[in-house]
């Protein structure tokens, strides 16, 4: 066993704190000196500890006993004390803090190396504490993982699996000369921390040659986190200007709309690129795997003329194509295909519809508000009939009233409560506008009132008809 790995320990951190907690709280006194039984003292434990254990005795309320216990956790040599020690440097009582400080300066040794690193965390929150000067005592632990003996401890941490330790350690190991930056950083890139991914792509293009950085964007380019593989495409123009241009156009056809964008910018600064040609060529090529960015990309650069280019692919069986062909066409020229626009909106999968009724939301001028009111009735998936309520929570101040109402009467108890919500938001809004019903918009608000206000609270009914008792 290395001399910085603990023994395990009966309970963690969080159930001893959570124990500190609960002796006050619920006890109003040490339970070291409460007479209670053990079935009392078994919900805060999993296993059985002395009553007067120093580590939860160091959270006590009573700064005697915090400082006889920390005297106590200063002759344990196992590692195990050093968390409790990181809390009470901070102690709002100097003689609890002088001790606990007194005790880990004595610990500042190759050997304690791994405990340190382990309890990062707890000692860079050190730097913000403000009832004492800790930034002495901070640096000097950071010097101490920096040192080449304690280079198997910070090594360590780097796969620890706390992201949190993790993070630092790699930040820490940045600063260390000894260590290889391209071995170190070629694994932070693969960590599974996007925080981590990020730092490193940021980091290599200012630390590395320009072969290991090369090296390196290879595997940034294919990374899931969007900011890792943009940082790879700017850092890339940067770097290598001259090799850059095969990579802009791979990633015109990048899943994120932030890294097309960039590599058309790029692209359009060399002159001679048509964005929406090269668009059009991969829509008529129909590769599936890249098609949803190519139909994403055509949207984002065609005009109105592609739009016919784009509406066969809304009964493409892929889900990722149909919800970028309903997109596009949003996009280039929604208002002639409303009908199709529509007919997604009752799409199977949620993000297909989702993507119609945001085609939609702002061409409801152009729908009979009774047709929504008909995909709302006939279609009983639920997300189907969310998005059409939405879409009809859209309309006028006094148009969207009527259906708001029927819906409140609906079978389907989210739906229900959804529309109570919406008229609810109809209230706290009224004040905004102050556009006068009209006649039908009276006769039918009162239609719906009659037949389904049963199903509202009775107070927003009451409110409903005094309102338009002023009209």
């Amino acid at each position: 066993m290395n001399a910085y790995t603990s023994p395990p320990d009966p309970l963690s951190i969080f159930q001893r704190l959570l124990l500190s907690v609960a002796e006050y709280f619920i006890f109003g006194r040490r339970v070291s000196n409460a007479p209670i039984s053990e079935n009392l003292y078994q919900p805060f434990a999993t296993d059985r500890i002395a009553l007067d254990s120093p580590d939860v005795a160091s959270m006590s309320r009573n700064g005697h006993v915090r400082e006889a216990a920390v005297r106590r956790l200063a002759k344990s040599t196992d590692g195990s004390e050093v968390p409790f020690l990181l809390v009470c440097v901070n102690d709002w009582v100097s003689p609890v803090r002088e001790a606990a400080l007194a005790a880990l300066q004595a610990r500042l040794r190759p050997e304690y190396a791994g405990h340190f690193v382990r309890n990062l965390p707890l000692v860079i929150r050190l730097a913000d504490c403000g009832r004492h000067d800790h930034a002495p005592f901070v640096a000097a632990v950071l010097d101490q993982l920096r040192a080449p003996e304690s280079r198997p401890a910070l090594l360590e941490g780097l796969t620890s699996a706390d992201r949190a330790v993790r993070r630092l350690c790699f930040r820490l190991a940045i600063e260390t000369a000894d260590i290889p930056r391209l071995e170190f950083l070629g694994q932070a890139i693969r960590d599974d921390d996007p925080s981590v991914r990020l730092w490193a792509a940021r980091t290599a293009g200012s630390t590395l040659g320009l072969e290991d950085y090369l090296d390196l964007t290879a595997v940034m380019a294919r990374d899931r986190f969007m900011p890792v593989r943009r940082q790879a495409l700017v850092g890339l123009v940067e770097m290598s200007p001259e090799h850059v241009e095969p990579v802009l156009r791979a990633s015109l056809l990048d899943p994120h709309v932030s890294i097309r964008e960039i590599a058309r910018y790029h692209l359009a600064k060399s002159g001679g690129f048509d964005a929406r040609s090269f668009y059009r060529a991969a829509v008529y090529e129909g590769r599936l795997k890249n098609l949803s960015s190519a139909l994403a990309g055509l949207g984002e650069t065609g005009t109105r003329e592609d739009a016919k280019l784009v509406e066969p692919w809304l009964s493409q069986p892929n889900t990722k194509i149909r919800r970028a062909a309903a997109r596009a066409l949003g996009r280039l020229d929604g208002d002639s295909h409303i009908d199709d626009l529509l007919r997604a909106l009752e799409d199977d999968r949620p993000n297909v519809s989702r993507a119609a009724k945001d085609a939609l939301r702002g061409r409801l001028r152009l729908i009979a508000p009774e047709r929504l009111w008909q995909v709302f009735e006939r279609d009983r998936r639920s997300h189907a009939r969310r998005h059409s309520l939405g879409l009809l929570a859209g309309l006028g101040k006094w148009e969207r009233l009527p259906y708001l109402i029927r819906a409140c009467s609906d079978d389907d108890p989210e739906i229900a409560a959804r529309a109570h919500r919406l008229i609810a938001d109809w209230f706290a809004r009224f004040n905004r506008s102050f556009t006068p019903p009209s006649p039908e918009n009276l006769r039918r608000i009162s239609t719906a009132l009659e037949t389904y206000g049963p199903a509202m609270e009775p107070e927003a009914v009451m409110r409903l008809r005094e309102y338009l008792k002023g009209w």
